[in-house]
């Protein structure tokens, strides 16, 4: 997203498309869900994270109580970071409207989590529950203490789920998730994960929420945020300049 100005702009000092976003209240959350101490790794993206997205929606709900759109496309995360993330969603004042790209395992536990009546999904996203897996090694008493942590995990986000509406028993959910168990737009809705289709009409009221794009531009100089009215009279100024400076070597010329 670049706006040029006069002697214009490297890439690092452009804004980009999630802090645009952010200032309408709309976070992403893409990719794998992990701690903050993975973020700096290949190929996490911070501004995407689960901490970015965490510390953004503490910062947003000070600044007001409107709603936040937290756009979600992950194949799911470790537990621990995920439950971080659903406890924040759950503790600010702000109601956040989730909307899925596309999620799978702990990332639906996200979905269900949003405002009720404002959990969407896109018309062609799908959506994927399975069990908790782990990977662990050591002395046989270790097994037991780890296997005990799973089920303990397992029961925990069925009962989010069923907390957040979904429509199913607990024993049926067990069931579902004992295996790879995928759903289409519809049919997630129908499950009781989410409330109803993305469409152009719901964009067009998030979109509304955006400050036009012209009140942000970030300068080179000086590292701050100003209006790009602000470029414009600074670039007529230094044309001006040049013109006078031109002007004196023509008559110094002669």
């Amino acid at each position: 997203m670049i706006i040029p100005r006069p002697g214009g702009y490297s890439i690092d000092e452009m804004m980009s498309p999630n802090e645009y976003l952010a200032r309408g209240r709309v976070l992403n959350l893409c990719g794998e869900i992990v701690p903050a101490q993975y973020v700096t790794q290949a190929p996490y993206n911070f501004i995407t994270s689960v901490s970015y997205v965490a510390e953004s929606l503490m910062i947003l709900d000070t600044l007001s109580h409107a709603p936040i759109y937290l756009f979600l496309e992950s194949p799911g995360g470790l537990v621990e970071a995920g439950l971080q993330l659903y406890d924040v969603i759950k503790s600010i004042k702000s109601p956040v409207y989730t909307i899925s790209r596309g999620c799978q395992s702990l990332a639906v536990v996200l979905l269900s989590s949003g405002e009720r009546g404002h959990r969407y999904v896109f018309p062609h996203s799908r959506t994927m529950l399975h069990l908790p897996a782990g990977e662990f090694s050591g002395p046989s008493d270790l097994f037991e203490i780890r296997n005990q942590e799973i089920q303990k995990t397992k029961n925990l986000l069925v009962s989010l789920l069923i907390d957040n509406g979904a429509k199913r028993s607990k024993d049926k959910i067990l069931y579902d998730i004992g295996r790879e168990f995928w759903m289409d737009a519809q049919e997630t809705i129908e499950y009781g994960l989410a409330d109803q289709l993305f469409t152009a009409e719901v964009w067009k009221k998030i979109s509304k929420s955006f400050l036009p794009l012209r009140n942000w531009v970030r300068t080179a100089v000086f590292g701050k945020t100003v209006l790009l009215e602000e470029l414009v009279q600074e670039a007529k100024v230094e044309q001006s300049l040049l013109e006078t400076v031109k002007e004196e070597k023509l008559c110094d010329s002669v």
